[in-house]
Parts: C-alpha cells; sequence; structure tokens
C-alpha cells in the first residue's frame, strides 16, 4: 500500500535528485567544457564539483539553522515579512527561468533528433502540459515513477558509454593550444551551476519519511551527496569518452555532443536500428525530472509572495510566462547568450545568498525571542 503524505524515503530522494544532476549535466557542460576549456575541461570539473560539496554542507548547515523547510519559513511572516516576500519572489522568478530553458532544451533536442525543424513549438506545448500535470500530481508521486525508472535510465547509458569508449583515439588527448589557468578554474563555475538544482535540498525538512524529527536534515544530506558524486563521475565519464572520439575542436561546435555520439553507436542486428530513439528517452526523463522540479518549487515559492485566494491565477500567469521564456529560446538561438548570462550572474549569486540570508533572519529572531524571554523572566523576578 502506498500513502499519500507527499513524504519520500531516502531512497527516492536519492533517485530524484540523480535524475535532476545528470540530464543537464551530460547535455550541456560538455561542449561548454570544450569552449572554454579545451582538454583541461576534467580539471574543472574536479574544481567544479568540489565547490558542489562545500555548497552542499553549506546548505545542511542553513537547514539546521531553520529548523523547517525554506517554503514554511518565508510564508511566516513575523519578523522580516517584506525581506521574505522579496526573497520568495526572486526564487520563484529564478525557477521559473530556469524551467523555461530546461524545457526549451528537451524541446529543441527531441525535434531536431526525433522529428523535424517545424514542430517545435508543438513538442514544447506538449512537453509544458505534461509537466504541469505531474507537478499537480504531487511529489510523492513523481518520486514514486522516477524511483522505479531508475535502472531503465542509468543502465542503457552506462551501456552506450561503454560502448563508444572503444572509439577513443589517444591523440584527442594530447594538449594543443596552450590554456589559461584562469580559464580552467573560471570554467569551474559552470560546473558548479549545473548542479545548482540541490539547492532543493531546503525544500526537505518535514517530507522525508525515514528522518527522526530532531534530526530533520541529516541523512537526507547523505542521500543527495550520494546522487551528486554518482551523477559527477557519470559526466566526468562521459566528457573523458566524447574527448576521446571527436576532441576538444569537434566537441566544442556541437550543440548536443552527447546525443551525437549515441546516435554514432552501430550495434549489429535489426532489433536496435533507432538506437539513437531509445537513447534520447534517457536525456528526455532526466530533463523533464528537472523541469518538473523547476515549476513544482518555483509554484511552492509563488504561494509565498501572494495570498492563497489569488493561487490559480497567478500560478496560471507563472506557466504561461514558463511557455513564453521556453517559446523564445527555441525560436531565437541568440536569447541562448543572455540565458547564459543569467544562470552566471543571477541563478548562481541567489542561490548562495538567499539560503544564508534566511538562515541570518532566523537566527536573529531567535536570538530576539531569546531576548525577551530573559527580560521577562527577570522583570517577573523584581516583582
Amino acid at each position: 500500500m502506498y500513502t499519500d503524505n507527499q513524504k519520500i524515503s531516502r531512497r527516492q530522494v536519492f533517485r530524484l535528485f540523480f535524475f535532476d544532476f545528470l540530464g543537464i549535466g551530460t547535455i550541456i557542460l560538455p561542449g561548454l567544457l570544450a569552449q572554454e576549456a579545451e582538454n583541461y575541461g576534467l580539471v574543472s570539473i574536479g574544481i567544479g564539483g568540489v565547490a558542489g560539496l562545500f555548497y552542499l554542507l553549506y546548505l545542511s548547515g542553513c537547514c539546521r539553522i531553520l529548523r523547517t523547510d525554506l517554503q514554511s519559513f518565508l510564508k511566516d511572516r513575523g519578523r522580516f515579512e517584506r525581506v521574505k516576500r522579496i526573497a520568495a519572489a526572486v526564487l520563484a522568478f529564478t525557477a521559473f527561468m530556469g524551467a523555461g530553458f530546461v524545457g526549451a532544451v528537451l524541446a529543441d533536442m527531441v525535434k531536431k533528433s526525433l522529428i523535424g525543424e517545424e514542430a517545435y513549438a508543438v513538442i514544447w506545448v506538449l512537453t509544458l502540459l505534461a509537466a504541469i500535470y505531474a507537478v499537480c500530481s504531487g511529489l510523492e508521486t513523481r518520486a514514486r515513477v522516477y524511483e522505479v525508472l531508475f535502472w531503465f535510465v542509468i543502465a542503457p547509458l552506462l551501456f552506450m558509454l561503454l560502448l563508444a569508449a572503444k572509439g577513443m583515439e589517444a591523440s584527442n588527448f594530447t594538449v594543443g593550444t596552450k590554456v589559461h589557468a584562469g580559464a580552467v578554474v573560471s570554467s569551474a563555475y559552470p560546473v558548479f551551476l549545473v548542479f545548482g538544482s540541490m539547492f532543493a535540498l531546503m525544500f526537505l525538512p518535514g517530507r522525508v519519511t525515514s528522518e527522526k524529527k530532531e534530526k530533520l536534515i541529516g541523512k537526507t544530506v547523505v542521500s543527495v551527496a550520494a546522487a551528486y558524486v554518482l551523477a559527477l563521475a557519470i559526466v566526468l565519464f562521459s566528457y573523458i569518452v566524447l574527448l576521446g572520439n571527436f576532441g576538444s575542436k569537434s566537441l566544442a561546435q556541437m550543440k548536443y555532443p552527447i546525443v551525437t555520439l549515441m546516435s554514432a553507436i552501430r550495434i549489429e542486428g535489426g532489433f536496435f536500428k533507432r538506437l539513437d530513439a531509445l537513447m534520447l528517452s534517457v536525456w528526455f526523463f532526466t530533463l523533464f525530472a528537472l523541469l518538473c522540479m523547476q515549476l513544482y518549487y518555483g509554484g511552492q515559492m509563488l504561494a509565498c509572495v501572494f495570498k492563497e485566494e489569488h493561487k490559480k491565477r497567478e500560478h496560471v500567469a507563472a506557466y504561461i510566462i514558463v511557455f513564453v521564456i521556453g517559446l523564445l529560446l527555441g525560436k531565437e538561438a541568440g536569447l541562448w547568450v543572455y540565458a547564459d548570462r543569467f544562470f552566471r550572474y543571477i541563478q548562481g549569486p541567489v542561490y548562495v545568498i538567499i539560503p544564508g540570508m534566511c538562515a541570518w533572519m532566523k537566527d536573529r529572531t531567535a536570538g530576539g525571542n531569546r531576548m525577551d524571554q530573559r527580560q521577562r523572566r527577570g522583570a517577573a523576578r523584581e516583582k
């Protein structure tokens, strides 16, 4: 029997976060790293990966200070009401921008790989409607689905990467032009951004069934860290395979190099004629999971901004904004540059600053309450 209490297990946490990390990491990162760091992209992945672990520890510390999930904290007006509302609005906008971008990548990839140039709008509409339906079904329902899909995604992906590894050439790993150390370090920042969805850890306290009430988030952090390390290892391995097959120069020219690699693999026998279509489903499910996550938590932040009676109207408006963002990104390739700047200069700092700011507000509020209690006790003694 399943319950419907909107709580998930730690195993489901692991698999949900793994899906969120894997799709965008294997699709976007390889080409971007080849452009900025060439063969040194492996070093950038390592630096960005270590930064991500420190970020996870930082989020864990903020959760322990808040003693509740982020939505509950921002909904609790009291002190800093205006600041909380602004923070919720910024997080909602950031989440919906991310949803529009991820949806654009997903629809564009399906269009170019399977259907045709004229079908982008139709694909994006159907994808967004399916995502909205999934979000309305609740967190627990989505967690169950991706718990089942886990091995159907990871097993074919690893199998295909191992097959592709046979085609690697040693000459593609030789360093050609000298890359400045600053470029290698700076290209670690996109690695950190790609795994920024671990920010969703802030929403999990009180929603994980196996956590003890007094610990709130302790073992959940281990599950997220395990998902992060596994996804990072697969991203690193996929970059090695792509680099060995194409070389950094060719890799930098490709929009979705991992999809190109999978379409080039051939297995003897008639059963695997459209292997590229099978592998495309792997990235569809992973990107779809990330799209749903952005919509879900964006909606929760939106509920912290507006009154309950306006909830449906504001959500419909937000979904329309997400649709327009995805449609514009799919139709105008030049807008991808501005999307990249948004994630680098707005989303990244927001995901770092707001958790610490909320922890500071909680600490100040708790400190004020403790001072009030001491003053009341002192007044009682005097009487």
